[in-house]
């Protein structure tokens, strides 16, 4: 990867929007490239900052409803145990899958 395919990846990954394998393809490059690997604590550093200095505000209890119903979402569709469960084993094959494809791009 080239540090212009880098720059044009950054701020996708810093908002947690590309896949994993372009994910493990930029932080890559960016071990061997510290103006890319510099570039990335910068946006980091301003997504934090924008995180903590920008006023968060909380739906109200009526349109949250509103919204759950015309989803199919609402508070009936899942017991909290049965989400809660859900996003463990989420996690862990999230987990092995990065695992697993790490394992295959040094061993490839």
């Amino acid at each position: 990867m080239t540090c212009d395919e880098a720059r044009l990846l950054q701020e996708a990954d810093a908002d947690g929007e590309l896949d994993l394998v372009r994910h493990l393809q930029l932080e890559t490059h960016r071990r061997g490239c510290p103006a890319c690997a510099a570039r990335a604590q910068a946006l980091a550093a301003r997504h934090a900052a924008l995180r903590g200095a920008l006023p968060r505000f909380a739906a109200p209890p009526a349109f949250r409803q509103r919204i759950h119903g015309l989803v199919g979402a609402g508070p009936a569709s899942a017991p909290a145990g049965d989400r809660r469960r859900f996003q463990d084993w989420s996690a862990w094959n999230l987990g092995g899958l990065a695992a697993a494809l790490a394992l295959a791009l040094t061993v490839g």
